[in-house]
């Protein structure tokens, strides 16, 4: 049974005091990391309010939830102060598991997603009952882009590809920011938009020329790049679906990589050996896709050095 999007993650247990000894605290860290034991259950949202009731812990509460949020997704951490601190009550950190559907193609879109350590396709369903994947969308973008181009379904089925965490925004809230000229945001999202755009249409390309081999390296990579990781959680049926070939194609392109020493996998694990290697084994589409995503990750990094 495949899970929704607020599954597994529902509660969790806080230790105020624990915040304080930890004033080196490292930006970005996922909010399940910041959490340790203690005798206060609560959501996120409530956790926020309760840390906040204590005068003494207002400042350092709000700076935690701010930095979290704004280093994990490039939209996010490209806003102003002002912007950010608007949007902020408005979003809802909530996790992303592995093969959690946030809506299938043709869906009214009643949640965006701003990814920050988990990864998300964009798949097509077909009649012959074969499943392909048009685009990925990790740290850099925003799940649910038909809302800013005036439509409220989706156009493809969004599954969340690589565990993780990300931000849920209402449709009903980013309409009121997009009609309120949140300028910076508008900008921000429709950058993503060509992204996004340029990625379907070379990934369109890419399925019809290149071999499984090279579509396999091109896609993990991908995937390494949107995680940060080496190691990647992945099942022979997944990636089968997500290349919309058989299982089989899958198991011999995987055995070629690993002979060539740039892959070892085993079942539902790949780890990724030579990089470096796996990039000159790829086709030319990921070297394309590279430079569109990593323009995007390095905005804000360059505008706030």
């Amino acid at each position: 049974m495949m899970r929704g999007p607020d599954s597994g993650f529902s509660r969790v247990s806080i230790h105020l005091t624990w915040f304080r000894k930890r004033s080196a605290l490292q930006v970005g860290l996922p909010f399940r990391r910041l959490c340790a034991q203690g005798s206060a259950s609560t959501t996120w949202n409530s956790c926020r309010r309760k840390i906040s009731c204590n005068q003494g812990w207002t400042k350092e509460s709000e700076w935690i939830s701010k930095n979290i949020t704004r280093s994990s997704n490039v939209i996010l951490a490209a806003l102003s102060n002002d912007e950010y601190k608007r949007i902020f009550p408005k979003l809802e950190l909530i996790p992303l598991e592995l093969g959690t559907i946030l809506y299938n193609s043709g869906d009214v879109i009643k949640d965006v997603y701003f990814p920050g350590t988990g990864v998300v396709s964009l798949v097509r369903h077909m009649k012959e009952k074969v499943t392909v994947e048009v685009g990925v969308i990790g740290k850099e973008g925003m799940v649910g882009i038909p809302i800013i181009l005036g439509d409220d379904f989706s156009f493809e089925a969004a599954v969340v590809q690589m565990k993780g965490d990300a931000m849920r925004m209402s449709t009903l809230a980013l309409k009121k920011e997009l009609k309120a000229g949140n300028g910076r945001l508008i900008t921000q999202l429709l950058a993503f938009t060509r992204t996004l755009m340029k990625q379907v249409t070379q990934t369109a390309a890419c399925n019809r020329i290149h071999s499984i081999e090279q579509r396999l390296s091109r896609w993990m990579l991908m995937c390494r790049d949107r995680m940060g990781s080496d190691e990647l959680a992945l099942t022979q049926e997944f990636i089968a679906n997500m290349l919309g070939s058989r299982r089989e194609g899958v198991s011999i392109a995987a055995t070629i990589l690993q002979q060539r020493k740039l892959i070892r996998y085993s079942r539902g694990h790949i780890s990724i050996l030579d990089k470096k290697g796996l990039e000159k084994f790829s086709c030319e589409c990921y070297r394309a896709t590279q430079e569109m995503t990593g323009t995007r990750s390095s905005m804000y990094d360059n505008a706030h050095k």
